[in-house]
């Protein structure tokens, strides 16, 4: 599985709990652009962009599993 570059190993899952809240701009509701980041020591993290209004949202994916 491939997401924008960042190749995610088949044997991994990515799961997101939840409504998709996460995902809707609170000024706008337009839905955002998710984009991988991460940091050492922090692990990965999903953001979610509006085009229009920035950040929206941080989401740990492997936040159960810490």
């Amino acid at each position: 599985m491939e997401f924008d570059g960042m190749e995610i190993p088949d044997d991994i899952e990515v799961t997101v709990w939840g409504s998709n809240e996460h995902r809707l701009c609170n000024v706008c509701r337009a839905e955002c652009d998710p984009e991988p980041s991460g940091a050492d020591g922090y692990g990965v993290r999903i953001i979610y962009v509006c085009r229009d209004h920035g950040l929206q949202s941080v989401v740990d994916p492997f936040e159960h599993l810490r």
